[in-house]
C-alpha cells in the first residue's frame, strides 16, 4: 500500500477556510479549529500520530482544533510556530488560519490586563541620602583607622630608639642631587 502525505490529501481536497469575513473573532477561530480537527480526520490521522511526527502535545492540539489559540502558549511566537506546523503538516493554506489567530492576538492586544506582579514599591528618597551618608561615614572611618594602624602606633612611647630599632632614613644618591643643584654634606 503506498503512503500518501497529509498535504498530498488536503491539496487533493482542496480544503480552504472560507473567504467570507467573521463578524466576531471567537467565529474565526471556532472555524479555523474546526478545519485542522475536520482535516487530520479526513486525512485518518490521530491525535497521537500528529503528536509523534510534530512532538507538540495532545493537550495543545486539542486546544488548536477547538479554536482555543490563547491557551497554546502565552508567547506569541511559541503560539504562532505550533499553529503553522500544525497546519503545514496537514498541508492546509497558512494565510486564513494565521489571520484568525492573529485577529485574536490584536483584540487582546487591546483589552487592559492586569500585570501579572505588582510593580515594586518606590523607595523613599531619603532612603538614598541617608545610604549615601552611611557610606561616606564608613570610608572616613576606614581611612582614619589605616592612619593610626602604622608602626609607629605599636612602638612604646620612648621612641623608635627604644624599641631598639634603627631610626628610619631616606638616602638620595649624591648624584641625584648635584643634578639638581644642592650640595650633600657627605659628598666630596
Amino acid at each position: 500500500m503506498p503512503v500518501i502525505s497529509p498535504a498530498v490529501v488536503a491539496n487533493q481536497l482542496q480544503l480552504r477556510l472560507p473567504r467570507t469575513p467573521s463578524t466576531a473573532i471567537g467565529n474565526k477561530l471556532a472555524e479555523a479549529g474546526e478545519l485542522l480537527r475536520s482535516t487530520r480526520e479526513q486525512l485518518g490521522l490521530s491525535l497521537a500520530e500528529v503528536n509523534r511526527d510534530l512532538r507538540i502535545s495532545r493537550t495543545q492540539l486539542t486546544y488548536m482544533e477547538a479554536g482555543e489559540f490563547e491557551r497554546i502558549s502565552s508567547v506569541p511566537a511559541l503560539r504562532d510556530g505550533h499553529v503553522r506546523t500544525y497546519a503545514l503538516y496537514l498541508g492546509l493554506d497558512l494565510q486564513p488560519i494565521m489571520d484568525a489567530v492573529h485577529s485574536q492576538a490584536a483584540d487582546d492586544a487591546t483589552a487592559e490586563h492586569e500585570p501579572l506582579y505588582p510593580p515594586p514599591p518606590r523607595r523613599n528618597p531619603l532612603a538614598y541620602v541617608m545610604m549615601g551618608i552611611s557610606l561616606v561615614i564608613l570610608v572616613l572611618l576606614i581611612m582614619a583607622w589605616d592612619r593610626l594602624s602604622t608602626v609607629e602606633a605599636y612602638l612604646p612611647a620612648d621612641g623608635v630608639e627604644a624599641a631598639g630599632l634603627e631610626s628610619p632614613t631616606a638616602t638620595v644618591p649624591s648624584s641625584s642631587l648635584q643634578r639638581i643643584g644642592i650640595q650633600s654634606e657627605f659628598s666630596e
